[in-house]
């Protein structure tokens, strides 16, 4: 049976998300602002002899996060159903389950590109990554996640973050909605920039936080910035910043950059499994 999950089967799904740790990365937030009552999607569960064997997330920014237990959950016709009536942009999960759905959905829906990541986890020693201050002088500038009037001036250079979105490959937002949620995450000190002078030149983040883990992403340095260990800093800040608050690190790195890996390998991450993402058009 396929269908909306509700309030009542929170702790069947926090069981579910416990046994399939890794593979469940991206349900873990979703499933804690569920357990706290936020509406922020629609969940919906694979039942089998009364035993949850997948679970589907429909996020309210148009995309899936899913994972399945068994392939047979594919053979519900409800799950297409689901699938066509939300529209998701985007569906991201473990590959081999988002290679399925690739077959299931590639002759409904007008166009499919897929994206492959791998996802790490840090499990090295702490003393590898700096010290979680709100303020440190490199060569002369700063790496920051204080959030004050001079930052906020800052902020009025949209220069840098139209830059950002552009190197991820996303639409471009808004500007102002764009400034609303980086001044909230640095609020929160999920959110550090590296200046160079009055110019903003780097950035990382915390994208995702539960009460158990935390997951790194954002990383991005302008290209006459390169090479010259930003990224290292930054992202080792933000790896003492979440082992601080006594819980485990992730980042995703695209599967074909190398150099990004082998960076995060020298912090301390480890390869756990990799995860696709497929893009849609309807």
């Amino acid at each position: 049976m396929f269908g909306k999950l509700k309030f009542s089967d929170v702790e069947m799904m926090k069981e579910y998300v416990e046994t399939y740790e890794k593979e469940t990365i991206y349900l873990r937030k979703p499933l804690e602002d569920f357990s706290k009552g936020l509406n922020s999607g629609i969940f919906y569960g694979y039942m089998d002899q009364k035993a949850l064997k997948g679970m589907f997330y429909f996020s309210k920014k148009n995309a899936l996060a899913l994972h399945f237990s068994d392939l047979k959950v594919l053979g519900n016709l409800n799950v297409l159903k689901a699938i066509k009536l939300y529209k998701p942009k985007f569906i991201k999960g473990p590959k081999d389950q988002i290679e399925a759905i690739y077959k299931m959905l590639c002759r409904s829906v007008g166009e499919i590109k897929e994206s492959s990541s791998i996802l790490m986890s840090f499990e090295g020693h702490i003393q590898k990554c700096l010290p979680d201050k709100s303020y440190t002088v490199v060569d002369g500038d700063a790496l920051t996640t204080e959030y004050s009037k001079f930052m906020e001036n800052l902020f009025k250079d949209i220069k840098f973050f139209i830059e950002v979105e552009q190197y991820f490959g996303r639409q471009i937002k808004a500007i102002n909605d764009i400034l609303k949620e980086l001044r909230a995450m640095m609020k929160q000190g999920n959110y550090v920039l590296f200046l160079h002078g009055n110019q903003i030149v780097a950035q990382g983040l915390i994208e995702d936080e539960t009460d158990e883990i935390g997951i790194i992403g954002g990383i991005y340095v302008s290209e006459t910035f390169r090479k010259k260990g930003l990224g290292y800093l930054i992202s080792c800040l933000l790896t003492a910043k979440i082992l601080d608050r006594h819980k485990k690190a992730f980042l995703f790195v695209m599967e074909n950059n190398l150099e990004a890996r082998q960076l995060y390998e020298k912090i301390g991450y480890t390869v756990k499994m990799q995860y696709t993402v497929l893009s849609i058009a309807y």
